[in-house]
């Protein structure tokens, strides 16, 4: 099955598996991205991972292996210069470099991108800039509204 012309055959035997060796395989050199996808989706391997994460063609592979992969290097970097937003978003729900965060909230060209940017933002200036500034209104509630978290979370247990 995992040498089957037929794609379907070979993503059906990537979902019934234990074997690693397969999964890792299939993942990274499969020739449809229907099969690599679910090999990501079931891979351990953090190589095989990180190299779908950065180097696939096919941006749904990339967006598998960015919601799994451990690497917050790789998770960064996807989140900051991916072509797809959709791998950008999924990137962004991870990330831990603030400096990526900012530059998706203000620059990302997708708004999706940018909400989930916006409310993961810690700086209270820059959040206060584009709740004054930001072109779309729902950008700039989202803006308010995580002012307003980080105000209560600052107060919680003062009198």
């Amino acid at each position: 099955a995992e040498h089957d012309a037929d794609w379907h055959v070979r993503r059906d035997a990537v979902l019934r598996t234990k074997d690693r060796g397969l999964l890792a395989r299939r993942a990274v050199g499969d020739p449809d991205w229907q099969v690599r996808e679910a090999a990501v989706r079931r891979v351990r391997d953090q190589a095989a991972l990180r190299k779908c994460a950065e180097w696939d063609k096919a941006w749904q592979v990339r967006r598998a292996a960015v919601e799994r992969v451990e690497s917050q290097v790789v998770v960064n970097h996807r989140g900051r210069s991916d072509d797809a937003w959709q791998v950008r978003l999924a990137a962004m729900k991870r990330c831990d470099d603030p400096s990526v965060v900012a530059n998706r909230a203000q620059w990302d060209d997708t708004a999706e991108v940018r909400l989930v940017a916006i409310a993961r933002l810690t700086d209270p200036v820059l959040l206060g800039e584009i709740a004054r500034n930001a072109a779309e209104p729902g950008e700039r509630a989202r803006a308010e509204e995580r002012l307003g978290d980080l105000a209560s979370e600052g107060s919680e247990g003062h009198p």
